[in-house]
């Protein structure tokens, strides 16, 4: 299967200013599609726009719920927006809502956002003929649960090409420690959380998707280094497809004076530096290399470490409990413990480094890998119960004790004979 990357930018026809900057990441950068937001102040030039390149440039609808005015009557949608026709409420309000109402007024509130999402949908398919569309969520609101039913009854009828699932493989870049903050954390691993809910959905009714999507923990504050390690583990994970999602439309000078929500983020200034990278040669190698195979940006060693010592310690864990258990509450000698508990915690970590640590998910090479590892685990058996003979009965250390300093010793070498031999790339 040939790989995929979509770059999209949100927030399209949001304002003038922010719709041009937009248009130039595509007429000078990497941009495939731009999704734009249906009550934004510059839809219809935004679209206009848009049509001039409609046969490169793809085109996603950014549904809102959450801030300025809606585009139904305030009478026929008071669940959701004040007597003014503003939104009132973020996701999280609106997933609480929602996930608390009774029955009734959750059907009230169910029939409310079909209609203002219709609307939507409505107001850009009235520009853009039958020309296939994508759909998202303005903040990701399209993943909560009732509205993510509505979204799917509308695509029945209107059959979009993409929906976006904003399900992102946890990574780590160095030059971006602000978004693992506890809201950055926490952002991706609630969007992860309610992504695996409704993908159940996406594969029983084989509903348009990527694989992956980047753009959650770094949303806002991305640059290549960020992109490169989520890329990585897009790769690790074995994904042929992903979306990257960036905001590079800033908003000009009082153009969202009457806007109701977090004004602030649309003038944020990590917006240029998103409109840069995105117009930024070596993004655009970085990229194509990704969709050659030739992807030459290394995953996070970090997160490599990270789960070998995850992986380790479940195995270790394995190993200490049986080893306690067989002599502590069967009688056996502690050394043919140690024997058994080896065993089990060999199978235990062939399985996690194999597939999770290293990710190897072939299975072409499976037996010699065993093979090898079983080998090494040997040689590892005899040093352990050499070492702890000597550690208990010539040292007089307490036989968990020294088997714990030898497990330390043994997972340093184990490392660098997984990663450079046995699971080498």
């Amino acid at each position: 299967m040939s790989k995929k990357v979509i770059v999209t930018a949100d927030d399209f026809g949001l304002t003038r200013s922010a719709t041009d900057t937009v248009l130039q990441c595509f007429d000078n950068g990497s941009l495939t599609r731009v999704s734009i937001i249906p009550n934004g102040y510059a839809v219809e030039y935004a679209l206009g726009e848009w049509q001039k390149r409609s046969g490169r440039l793809s085109l996603s609808i950014h549904l809102n719920l959450t801030e300025g005015k809606a585009l139904s009557k305030p009478k026929d949608i008071p669940h959701l927006v004040d007597s003014r026709g503003n939104f009132k409420h973020s996701p999280f309000s609106l997933l609480v809502r929602t996930f608390f109402a009774l029955p009734n007024k959750r059907r009230l509130i169910a029939t409310e956002i079909k209609n203002e999402l219709t609307a939507q949908i409505q107001r850009i398919r009235a520009h853009v003929s039958n020309a296939s569309i994508g759909i998202d969520g303005h903040q990701h609101v399209h993943v909560i649960p009732i509205v993510f039913s509505e979204i799917f009854q509308l695509h029945k009828q209107y059959g979009f090409e993409l929906i976006r699932l904003p399900y992102e493989p946890f990574f780590w870049a160095t030059t971006s420690l602000r978004a693992y903050s506890v809201f950055g954390l926490g952002r991706h691993f609630v969007l992860n959380f309610f992504s695996r809910i409704i993908a159940k959905k996406y594969i029983k009714n084989n509903l348009p998707r990527t694989d992956f999507f980047i753009g959650t923990l770094m949303s806002g504050h991305a640059n290549f280094d960020s992109v490169a390690s989520a890329l990585g583990e897009v790769e690790r994970r074995g994904g042929d497809s992903v979306e990257i999602g960036f905001h590079p439309g800033c908003a000009g000078e009082g153009e969202l004076t009457e806007w109701r929500g977090d004004v602030a983020w649309h003038y944020s200034l990590w917006r240029t530096y998103e409109k840069d990278l995105l117009q930024n040669s070596k993004f655009a190698v970085l990229l194509g290399s990704f969709l050659s195979d030739t992807f030459s940006y290394a995953r996070s060693r970090t997160l490599e470490i990270l789960r070998f010592i995850v992986a380790g310690g479940i195995a270790t864990g394995t190993n200490l409990g049986f080893l306690y258990i067989l002599t502590r509450f069967f009688g056996f000698w502690y050394i043919f413990s140690a024997v058994i508990a080896y065993l089990v915690a060999t199978l235990v970590s062939f399985t996690l480094q194999k597939f999770w640590t290293f990710s190897h998910r072939s299975l072409d090479r499976v037996n010699k890998e065993f093979a090898w590892y079983v080998l090494n685990n040997i040689l590892c058996i005899a040093f352990d119960i050499v070492g702890l003979y000597i550690l208990v009965e010539y040292f007089g250390m307490w036989y968990m004790f020294a088997q714990f300093i030898l497990l330390a010793l043994i997972a340093l070498w184990n490392f660098f004979v997984f990663r450079f031999f046995i699971f080498r790339e």
